[in-house]
């Protein structure tokens, strides 16, 4: 591990991710993640890698559950290691940028239950962070009271005002970490220019020294005395010879192994950056709003600890400045109620991309007006009226027939022949045949729990529903999501229709959460109007027309236009 640079920015906000420029995503960029306790899962991959020409060798089995949903203990264990060590053996100089899971390979993982190891261990864990706080807070303070010995103008640094402010003896949050650093950092500056600016040489000496001697103390292996009963695990090695193979920084699901990682920072990377491992372990933790698609999940499969409590921002958002060096990966399902339904997916996604994906545009709104209370609309009114929009740039952009309803009901059954898109809302878990696809249609329908099941015939969610009647490409949450984890009908559709992204690109630049409950299913690298561009990309709003600006350093770059 590095030793941190205390008079440098302690960074403790989210980690950023370098985001490539917009390109097609090729079939050179997949790996094929499969169950193999579901032999048709294989059979679809295989046929998939034919299909698309996959290269050899990208297809990794798993040993996982035959049901649709795995313990969060399984993806820690059976899930992420043996992906991310197949990828090291396969594709070493991390050319993959797309997972596809199939058929078989659960795409729900449920809630991180807390083990009593594992709430003793956040027990011991608090009570570190409370020792190391109060630690680096009276090392901070002496900082600035040295800054101000020497510059009788020093001022501290000053912290933004909380919305919510701490109360005293508060356990060390990440923010409240990351103020402290700029604190540490602004003193520290001002003490190395008061000190070169010193005439007297013993002065300066006294000086240097006492600045030497306080680094060392934020530099020096963190050695803490808490009362109580020891809570860490008695051994920092893995007790199962399959775990201890693993590397390191794939344990993280072993306590021993987490206790392992708090040893060695201890003695290596002083206090401030064991008080950041005592945070992310304690992120990683945490139980509450755990429950998460697979597929999102694994968006992070190169990340190793992190809150998993929620959602984290998805770097590879176009709306996102990003850069570093854990990149986020793209992820896709080829998933449906049955097999069969999942090779007709994937045989008419080619066939509709290499013949230009013909038909009719439903777009079916609400008619809830953004005239709010107080004059502010709800995020449900902003929503629709994207909806609205997209028909409308639609009807004035593009040679595409416009079916737009903006009534309460969803549109009734059987109203609509040939549809190629879709998108609607609002009618939760009650799927409506409201539409008759034509072979490679793409749609999804904004609502909550639209994924809880895919193989139960009992099940009436949206997706179940589109996949069945013939939708080869879909969005939906596995669980509640709220309304902000959708991509906005608006750019999703609209970047779709220029021809220039896949699939899964349209998604992934689109979709604002990673680490959360939403699963794209559908052929990544799917282009249905590849041979027929319904819009340009000056058709597309300012902001998104940044995503194929050349020489920027990633899609995330920030736009000065509205």
């Amino acid at each position: 591990m590095r030793r941190a640079r205390y008079w440098g920015c302690l960074v403790l906000a989210a980690v950023l991710f370098a985001v490539a420029p917009a390109m097609a995503l090729d079939a050179s960029e997949l790996a094929l993640v499969v169950n193999r306790n579901m032999p048709d899962g294989l059979k679809l991959a295989q046929l998939y890698a034919k299909v698309r020409n996959v290269p050899d060798n990208r297809i990794i089995e798993l040993d996982l559950p035959s049901t649709e949903q795995m313990t969060f203990e399984a993806y820690e264990r059976d899930v992420v290691p043996p992906i991310r060590e197949f990828l090291r053996l396969n594709d070493p100089q991390k050319h993959v940028k797309c997972l596809v899971t199939f058929y078989g390979v659960p795409f729900r993982i449920g809630a991180h239950v807390n083990t009593p190891e594992e709430a003793r261990e956040i027990q011991n864990l608090r009570g570190q962070l409370k020792a190391v706080g109060d630690k680096i807070s009276d090392l901070v303070d002496e900082s600035e009271k040295m800054a101000s010995s020497y510059d009788g103008s020093f001022a501290p640094a000053s912290q933004p005002a909380s919305l919510v402010p701490e109360p005293p003896g508060a356990l060390l949050t990440g923010p409240a970490l990351d103020a402290l650093g700029r604190r540490l950092n602004h003193a520290g500056k001002s003490v190395m220019v008061a000190i070169q600016a010193m005439k007297d040489p013993q002065e300066r000496q006294q000086a240097e020294q006492a600045l030497v001697g306080l680094v060392q103390r934020f530099d020096a292996p963190v050695q803490l005395q808490l009362s109580g009963p020891a809570t860490s695990p008695a051994s920092t090695k893995p007790s199962d010879p399959l775990v201890a193979a693993m590397p390191l920084e794939d344990r993280r699901f072993d306590p021993a192994t987490r206790e392992e990682m708090r040893q060695e920072t201890a003695k290596t990377a002083g206090l401030l950056g064991y008080a950041k491992v005592l945070l992310s372990q304690l992120g990683y933790l945490a139980p509450e709003d755990t429950e998460a698609a697979t597929d999102s999940e694994l968006s992070l499969l190169w990340w190793t600890f992190y809150p998993r409590a929620k959602w984290q921002l998805n770097s590879l958002c176009y709306r996102f400045s990003t850069g570093g060096s854990s990149p986020a990966l793209m992820v896709a399902r080829l998933d449906a109620p049955t097999p069969d339904i999942v090779r007709q997916m994937i045989l008419d996604s080619v066939h509709a991309e290499t013949q230009g994906l013909q038909g009719r545009v439903v777009v079916d709104a609400r008619g809830l007006s953004l005239d709010g209370p107080g004059g502010k609309p709800d995020p449900y009114a902003i929503y629709d009226d994207s909806l609205r929009q997209l028909a409308a740039l639609i009807h004035l952009k593009t040679k595409l027939q416009v079916t737009f309803d903006d009534k309460p009901d969803v549109l009734p059954a059987h109203s609509v022949q040939d549809v190629a898109v879709y998108c609607g809302w609002y009618s939760v878990g009650k799927y409506v045949p409201a539409c008759s696809f034509v072979p490679g249609a793409v749609g999804y329908h904004m609502a909550s729990y639209e994924m809880i099941s895919l193989r139960d015939p009992g099940n009436t969610g949206w997706v179940r529903g589109l996949l069945s009647d013939g939708v080869a490409a879909t969005i939906g949450p596995v669980s509640e999501p709220y309304l902000q984890a959708f991509p906005p009908p608006g750019e999703f559709f609209p970047l779709l229709l220029t021809g220039r992204l896949t699939l899964a690109e349209v998604y992934w630049k689109t979709e604002l959460m990673a680490s959360w409950r939403m699963c794209l299913v559908g052929d990544p690298l799917y282009t249905p109007f590849k041979q027929n561009p319904q819009l340009k990309i000056d058709d597309l709003s300012p902001r998104l027309q940044t995503i194929f600006e050349p020489g920027t350093t990633g899609v995330g770059v920030p736009s000065s236009k509205p």
